[in-house]
């Protein structure tokens, strides 16, 4: 496969207020040129399914932009190497499949790792998914995506939406509140690292 971007679908869990996402790692195969992966690294929203004009499945393709991650500059390496993308928090709502997405403008091949294995681990939070396969199309083009009939290794890291009542005092910051509440982790993957719900 060529210079590419890339893009791997998830579905958030059934938490009523929704999630907020913290960080992405994804597994790259190989890198051929080091460059800042914030210019084109991002998580997009997908409300509806197209079918792709190479097979008769659906899949969901890239639509809304909702943010960037910040990630540190690539390495040029030919060996597997894990990179964690952040945020400051990006919202998203239950019950919703997202894209994560590596757009990219080089001509280099970049190529994220594919899985051996659409297993979900069984410590992964309940309701999460990371579909079967991904989609791809050449980094030069604008128009319609391809499926490629592998996941990507990705790991998905939240928290849920804070759900506790605010404090009484009124004179108590926002910032002061959510001190108080309670923001559990929840996190799927399609990986063998260290984390919870696997895709292997």
């Amino acid at each position: 496969m060529g210079a590419v971007d890339q893009a791997q679908a998830f579905t958030t869990g059934a938490k009523a207020l929704g999630y907020t996402l913290t960080a992405v790692e994804a597994e790259f195969a190989r890198v051929m040129e080091a460059i800042d992966i914030n210019d084109f690294v991002g998580t997009w929203s997908s409300d509806e399914e197209v079918a792709p004009s190479d097979d008769s499945d659906t899949h969901h393709e890239p639509q809304t932009k909702l943010d960037k991650l910040s990630c540190p500059v690539l390495v040029i390496n030919n060996n597997d190497r894990v990179y964690t993308r952040t945020t400051t928090g990006i919202d998203l709502e239950a019950n919703t499949t997202y894209l994560f997405v590596v757009d990219t403008n080089v001509g280099y091949v970049n190529n994220l790792r594919n899985t051996s294995s659409d297993s979900e681990d069984s410590r992964g939070t309940t309701g999460w998914s990371i579909a079967n396969d991904s989609i791809y199309r050449n980094n030069s083009e604008t128009g319609s995506w391809s499926t490629w009939g592998d996941s990507k290794k990705i790991r998905i890291s939240c928290t849920v939406k804070n759900t506790t009542p605010p404090a009484a005092n009124s004179e108590v910051s926002t910032k002061e509140d959510t001190a108080y509440s309670s923001r559990p982790r929840t996190s799927v993957s399609r990986t063998r690292m260290r984390a919870t719900c696997w895709k292997r």
